[in-house]
Formats: structure tokens, C-alpha cells, sequence
């Protein structure tokens, strides 16, 4: 090569053997065994011991037994009669999909999957464990690598074909699915139809949710790309798709599954690092890599530690490494895929920071990050491309996100604040500039409502989003305001409590936290109060009696079907608000006891749905964090900001 081409560092391939020290044998990576110190002990600073070798496989199989696997894997089993013989969904079916009904259909019944023994019982826990150890210490070995010239030549580039079809309905993904196993292909259906909404609550339908369109084309691609029947992307979306299942259906077959498939895709990504060059790597694969950081930030639930803040700064990492990368992009491949990629992560990582930030639990601590996060809105660079995704809408509000500029202004300034609390401030600028984004906020309307309350007729509908409205006993609700109106306060009372120290039972706090209620209070029904059920349960709440969800739920109360009305009992938007009425619980207080237990009780309703029929996880943490809190207020004890706020367990979103 001459002297004026730049040179791609490759980086020397290292020899293997069955061999390891114990280090790597822990980690279940390939152990170069190079004493005194092997390369991945030397990476990582840890001391690197050898034992004698043990025998066996480290990774066994999924084996199904008893039943054919088209018997078990049948569409049928999740979707009912919504399915045809040939195992398509009928044209009824796509013509009526939509997030808020409920096609969970029945449970598998009559399936016995082993795993060979590969999982004993109680393990579970220990599997996750040690692949998200894995999974950390892949994302703290990539983002910490050094100054490297990553400009690649041609060759390196391959140019990939594009998808046939563009069409983002499940019978035209299915057929360029064709590489996938039958098993990968039974949970990738569920992820499109189901999960998916996890990611994006608020999208009008499965054919219509950017996260299907954008993380089904980029899994074919890179299958292509590897010629391979699976890839680490893949694996996550099968992973997250069995959890949702066995969230929702208890079947422990769904939970082997998803932590197999957990653990496959750490085991694809060590593979990926140890198949070429990070700088080749982050060049080629960085966008399923994002991607897979995501969906393992969006299943931390299962933890209740702190990997989610170590997800978040690998994402937060490799969007920046992204966005440069993007910059300086020469290949022609499907550029709009990749901006449409970008833009979708950023949106997911800001959604879930700002969620973290709120929880007191951040990670961004740059002000160049914290304004690029929130370039997604109206007068952004990409506006164009976030409109015909269907995240940004013509007035400013970012579905993705669930709320307009006006809030994202008032968040970013808080935001910044926040970095550095002590900064002088002499003519308080900053306090009424906030005051003036929180009223900006405060006035927007998605359309015409009071509290909630759509006050437009009918006939005016029909122009609005599909997902906007709910309509429940003849009265039509705004779910999108009520979203940006809880957020607004949400920020505000953050600010309050945190910058102007103001207490709990200040009037401001207050306040803004009845007005959070009012705004959601239509989500919940009066016709089957039973005062007595109600008072005796909030008093073992209150005497500590009672501290976790599995304690409440051996009750068998049945809560959600009791308190949340009909409409909303199996709908995936409820999981947009989950830190909103969170916070609102957290801390208002009202003048009539029995009031205030209702309102209690009614929040502890929706986490049970958010749990029992969406599958969400977290909201077994946010329980207990109200059982805590609730049982403080109740002892007479004075709560700071961070006993208010404060959620290092499972975040709301997992």
C-alpha cells in the first residue's frame, strides 16, 4: 500500500484451546491464555488465575420434547381464530390491527420444553446475571477504545441488497424471514405484534410502528450480510419477545427460552468481537449494536441493580460514535434505513433517559449531549424524516416521546440545570425562562380538551391521529394530552423539589400533582368500589404488613379489572404514563382520608394491569417503591426530594 492511502489497523487473530483461566471461564468467553496475564483479563484489570480444565459443554441446545415444534409453536396458540390454516393472519385481522386490543388469545397448553438440563431450577436468575455481567463489560470495551482511524476503503463496505418489499406488514416481513428458524420466527412474530408496543406505545398499529419497519429491515440485512440464519440482533428480539410471553402467560417454557436467548446473544456478540477489528466492527454492525444495548437497557427489569445506567452510558456511547460515523459515511447502502435507524435510537434513548434523569438516576452529564438529544422536534435538522417515520406530527408533538418542543425545551433546561445546581444565577434568567417553556407547555393542546376531555365533535375525529383518543362511555379522552400535561408537571415538580427545595407538602407540589390526577383520573372506573376491601387493605399497606406485589397479589383481588375501565384494561399506551402516575401517587395528599385510599388503590390497579396483562415488569417495582413511601408518610416521616423521586430499581419502560 503506498504512503499517501490510510492503512486499516487489523488487528492480529488470537489463538484459542479448550483451555482458560478462570476469569474467562466465568465470563464464558475465549481464553487466549497468554500468562502471566490473558488478553481479556489484561483488558478488563482483573487478575488472571488458571485451574486445572474442566470437562463438558458450556452451552447446551434448546431441545423441545414431547410435542412437534409446529404444535407448539403454532400461531393459533397466541392469536386464536384471528389465524388462517396456512398460519397467516387473516385480512380481517390486518385490517383491524391496532395496540389497544387485547389478541393475547389463550395459553399454550400441553408443551413440555427442556433445555436439557442446561437450566436447573432456581438458575434462572443467575444466567441473567452473568450475561448481563457480559454484556457490560462488551459495551465498557467499546466505548473505551482508543483514537483509531476508522475510515474504511471499498472493499471493506459489502453492498447489500435491499429488501424486496418494503411493505411493513407481517406476511411481507415473514417471507424475507425465510432464513429464520421456525422457533425465532414464532417469537419475532410476537415481537412485531406485541413488543414492539413496548418500545413505541403510542404507534396506531403493528404495520404502522416505525420499531417493526426499522429493527425487522436492519435483522434481514445483517442476516444477509452474515449469511446466517441468526444474528445477535435476533437473539435479543426473540430474548425480549419469550419474556413478554412468560410475563403474561407464567408459562416457564417462554422463560427458558428468554434465557437462552438472553445468553445466545452475548454469546453472538463476544463472537462479533472476536470475528474482526472494533473499528470494522462499529463501522458494519453498529446499528444492531445500538439496538441490542436498547433492548437490553428495556429488560433490566429482571435485575433491580444498576446495569440499566451502564446500558444507557453504552448507548449514549455508541449514538455519539454513530452520529460521527454517519457524518463521514461514504457508502451508498441504504442511507435513509440508516438515518431512519438513528433517529429511532436517539428517540429511545432520550425517551428512557429522561425517565432515568426524573428517577434520579441519569447518566448524561455533557450539555452537547443533552441538547442532541432532544433534536426532535419541529426546526430540527431532521424534521423531514422524523414526519414521514410518524414520530413527529405537523404541530410539534413527538409521539415516540409523548409530548411536544414546548416540554422538550422545559426538560432540556432542567436538564442542563442540573449538572451543575451551584451555578450562579443572579437575576434568577434561568427561573423565569423555565417558567416560560413550563406555561408554553402547559397551553399546547393536541386538540381541544378539558382535562382529558375531548370537547371537539365527533365528526372532527376523523383528522386525528388514531392513537390520540380513547372513548369510553360515550365521552372521548385526549391520551396525548394528558401525556404532555404530566410530563409538564411531572418536570416541574422535579424542579421544585430539587432546585427551590420546596417540601412535599408545599402548595406548589401539591398542586401540580392534583392536576397530574385530574388529567388521568378518566382512566379509572367507580362502580365497583367496596370501601371496607379498600380501607382494610391500604391499612395493612400502611403497617407494613404489606411490601411487595407478590404479597399483594396472593390476595387475588383482582384490582385492575375492578378499577381500570374496560378500554384501557389490555392497552400498551398505559405504559406511557407509568412514571407520570408514579410520581402523582408518590405525592399528593388530600384532605379526606378515604379519598386519598381510593386514589391509592386505583394506582395500585393500573400497576396490576401494567404487570398482569401488558407484561410489564417494572411495575412490580414501582409497588413496592409505594408501599414504602406510603408507609413513611403514614409513620409521620418527613420525606427529602430523594425519598420522593428516587427509583434505582427497575425504571418505568421495562
Amino acid at each position: 500500500m503506498t504512503d499517501n492511502k490510510k492503512t486499516v489497523a487489523v488487528r492480529k487473530k488470537r489463538k484459542y484451546s479448550k483451555l482458560g483461566c478462570n476469569e474467562c471461564k466465568k465470563r464464558k468467553v475465549k481464553c487466549d491464555e497468554q500468562k502471566p496475564e490473558c488478553w481479556q483479563c489484561s483488558h478488563l484489570g482483573k487478575k488472571c488465575v488458571y485451574n486445572q480444565p474442566s470437562n463438558g459443554p458450556p452451552y447446551k441446545s434448546v431441545k423441545f420434547v414431547n410435542a412437534s415444534s409446529e404444535d407448539i409453536y403454532s400461531t393459533q396458540s397466541i392469536y386464536g381464530s384471528n389465524v388462517n390454516n396456512k398460519g397467516n393472519f387473516g385480512q380481517e385481522y390486518e385490517a383491524q390491527e391496532s395496540s389497544n386490543g387485547d389478541i393475547r388469545g389463550t395459553p399454550i397448553q400441553n408443551e413440555a420444553l427442556s433445555l436439557d438440563s442446561q437450566f436447573s431450577d432456581g438458575d434462572f436468575a443467575s444466567v441473567l446475571n452473568d450475561a448481563t455481567e457480559l454484556a457490560n463489560e462488551l459495551v465498557t470495551s467499546m466505548i473505551d477504545l482508543p483514537p483509531m482511524d476508522t475510515t474504511l476503503t471499498g472493499e471493506h463496505i459489502p453492498q447489500l441488497p435491499g429488501v424486496q418489499n418494503s411493505s411493513t406488514s407481517w406476511e411481507n416481513i415473514s417471507k424475507e424471514l425465510y432464513m429464520v428458524s421456525e422457533l425465532e420466527l414464532y417469537y419475532s412474530r410476537v415481537f412485531y405484534h406485541k413488543v414492539s408496543f413496548w418500545i413505541m406505545p403510542f404507534a396506531p398499529s403493528p404495520s404502522k410502528n416505525i420499531c417493526n419497519e426499522v429493527l425487522f429491515d436492519l435483522m434481514i440485512q445483517i442476516n444477509r450480510q452474515d449469511g446466517t440464519q441468526s444474528s445477535c440482533l435476533q437473539s435479543a428480539m426473540v430474548s425480549i419477545s419469550a419474556k413478554y410471553l412468560y410475563n403474561t402467560t407464567k408459562l416457564k417454557e417462554h422463560d427458558a427460552v428468554r434465557c437462552a436467548f438472553l445468553k445466545k446473544t452475548i454469546t453472538q456478540l463476544t463472537s462479533e468481537f472476536d470475528s474482526m477489528p472494533q473499528d470494522h466492527l462499529l463501522e458494519l454492525k453498529i446499528e444492531s449494536l445500538i439496538i441490542c444495548v436498547l433492548l437490553l437497557t428495556l429488560d433490566s427489569s429482571s435485575f433491580k441493580t444498576n446495569e440499566m445506567r451502564i446500558h444507557l452510558r453504552g448507548a449514549s456511547a455508541l449514538l455519539q460514535k454513530y452520529e460521527s460515523l454517519t457524518e463521514q459515511r461514504t457508502s451508498s447502502f441504504n442511507d435513509i434505513m440508516k438515518k431512519k435507524c438513528l433517529l429511532l435510537a436517539k428517540a429511545w434513548f432520550t425517551a428512557t433517559e429522561t425517565i432515568a434523569f426524573m428517577s434520579l438516576v441519569g447518566t448524561v452529564s455533557e450539555e452537547s449531549v443533552i441538547d442532541d438529544m432532544f433534536m426532535l422536534g419541529l426546526y430540527s435538522t431532521d424534521e423531514s424524516i422524523l414526519k414521514h417515520m410518524g414520530i413527529l406530527y405537523p404541530n410539534g408533538y413527538n409521539i415516540f416521546l409523548g409530548h411536544s418542543g414546548e416540554v422538550m425545551n422545559q426538560l432540556k433546561l432542567i436538564m442542563k440545570s442540573f449538572m451543575n445546581p451551584a451555578a450562579v444565577d443572579p437575576y434568577n434568567d434561568k427561573f423565569f425562562q423555565l417558567m416560560m417553556f413550563t406555561d408554553a407547555a402547559r397551553n399546547f393542546r393536541f386538540v381541544d380538551n378539558e382535562f382529558a376531555r375531548i370537547r371537539v365533535g365527533r365528526e372532527f375525529l376523523s383528522s386525528y391521529h388514531e392513537s390520540c383518543y380513547i372513548t369510553h362511555k360515550d365521552e372521548i379522552y385526549s391520551i396525548f394530552d394528558a401525556m404532555q400535561q404530566g410530563t409538564t408537571e411531572c418536570a416541574f415538580i422535579f424542579f421544585c423539589m430539587i432546585y427551590l427545595k420546596l417540601p412535599l407538602h408545599c402548595s406548589m407540589i401539591q398542586n401540580s400533582s392534583k392536576r397530574i390526577w385530574d388529567y388521568f383520573s378518566w382512566t379509572f372506573k367507580n362502580d365497583q368500589l367496596d370501601i371496607a376491601e379498600i380501607t382494610n387493605l391500604m391499612d395493612e399497606v400502611e403497617s407494613g404488613t404489606l411490601m411487595s406485589y407478590d404479597q399483594l397479589s396472593s390476595k387475588k383481588l383482582g384490582l385492575a379489572s375492578k378499577f381500570i375501565i374496560p378500554e384501557m384494561l389490555f392497552d400498551f399506551r398505559c405504559m406511557m404514563y407509568q412514571a407520570i402516575l408514579l410520581m402523582c401517587a408518590s405525592l399528593l395528599q388530600l384532605d379526606n382520608i378515604l379519598s386519598l385510599r381510593i386514589m391509592r388503590v386505583k394506582v395500585l390497579a393500573f400497576c396490576e394491569c401494567l404487570i398482569e396483562n401488558l407484561g410489564a415488569e417494572s411495575g412490580k417495582s414501582s409497588v413496592e417503591l409505594l408501599f414504602k413511601r406510603w408507609r413513611l408518610l403514614k409513620e409521620g416521616k418527613i420525606l427529602s426530594a430523594e425519598d420522593c423521586l428516587k427509583n434505582d430499581a427497575a425504571l418505568p419502560f421495562s
